[in-house]
């Protein structure tokens, strides 16, 4: 009874390796392309044995040639405009490459990549042609300056037919672009002046003949994620100095907590101002567009507290990791 008991055994086990082979997922190989704007809907990856048939345009006076690791593939011609080269997917990685003789090389389309602000174009190009001239038709933005950059570079603005929208032209290389669509607001494009700080000794004399210079704090907002500070030292004199720094916007509402507890806005009406010498401090800050303008030459008597507070606050900021 065993020895019939062998072959059925056996059979069950080779069914159990069919069904578990039979579920095994074929790997995919990749497929390496030198110019994949040549071809049609070109796919990126095979399964070994697979057939890859790679579609391109028929070209008037010109004969492509495509290889796949170096071997040439004859084409087949599909309709009027297509020809179409088939190969069987090894059990490998490939690379396919396509080049074009004879006069006309603009048959050799490449794509064009929209990182950014795709929506904003009237029917984006997805192609072009080494040496055409690529015009984006694009929607402006109320309120906004729109750049446009191809492969990281600039694209100059040109005019077009319609005044209601914005066009930039560019020519198309012989490789694949990406094109990036960019916008600055306004009314931050010029830096606002927020607060300023800013003194200077007070002499009879000038030591040898020169001034000293001015020392100032100024914080603009340029419309940034965060606001610029610049340092003036030795101000007004050939060896200025001027350094830029980056800090975060709760400094300006710090600056302006300061200048309203000092009750700077009211200052310049003060009748019995307190004056000091050696030096003068002057204030200068933005309320709701309007810029006033204080001086320790009309200020209450304690009012140097609130100009030594304000340049330890926009001082404190003055660290090589605010670098702008």
């Amino acid at each position: 009874m065993r020895t019939k008991r062998i072959p059925i055994l056996a059979l069950i086990a080779l069914l159990v390796m069919t069904m578990l082979f039979g579920c095994t997922k074929k790997e995919l190989y990749k497929i390496e392309y030198a110019n994949k704007g040549a071809f049609i809907d070109a796919k990126d990856a095979y399964a070994a044995g697979e057939r890859v048939e790679l579609k391109t345009y028929i070209v008037m006076d010109a004969s492509p040639t495509v290889t796949v690791d170096g071997e040439r593939l004859s084409p087949r011609v599909d309709g009027y405009d297509y020809l179409v080269y088939a190969f069987t997917m090894p059990a490998h990685d490939v690379r396919v490459e396509f080049s074009l003789g004879g006069s006309d090389m603009m048959a050799m389309r490449y794509q064009i990549v929209y990182e950014s602000g795709k929506l904003q174009i009237v029917d984006p190009p997805e192609w072009a042609y080494p040496g055409e001239t690529v015009t984006l038709q694009l929607h402006p933005v109320f309120d906004e300056i729109t750049e446009v950059f191809v492969n990281g570079e600039p694209v100059q603005q040109t005019s077009g037919p319609d005044s209601d929208y914005l066009y930039f032209a560019f020519v198309m290389p012989a490789e694949d672009v990406t094109v990036t669509v960019a916008a600055r607001n306004i009314s931050a494009a010029e830096p606002v002046l927020k607060v300023d700080y800013y003194t200077k000794a007070v002499a009879t004399e000038p030591v040898d003949g020169k001034e000293d210079g001015y020392y100032e704090l100024v914080l603009y907002d340029d419309g940034e994620e965060l606001l610029l500070l610049e340092e003036y030292v030795d101000g007004g004199k050939a060896d200025e100095r001027v350094t830029r720094y980056r800090v975060p916007k709760d400094v300006l509402n710090e600056a302006l907590r300061i200048i309203y507890e000092a009750g700077m806005n009211g200052w310049n009406s003060l009748e019995n101002p307190e004056s000091l010498d050696g030096a003068i401090h002057v204030v200068r800050f933005d309320e709701e567009g309007c810029l006033y303008r204080v001086s320790s030459e009309a200020m209450p008597e304690n009012g140097m507290d609130a100009f030594n507070a304000l340049r330890t606050l926009l001082s404190g900021y003055l660290k090589p990791e605010n670098l702008a």
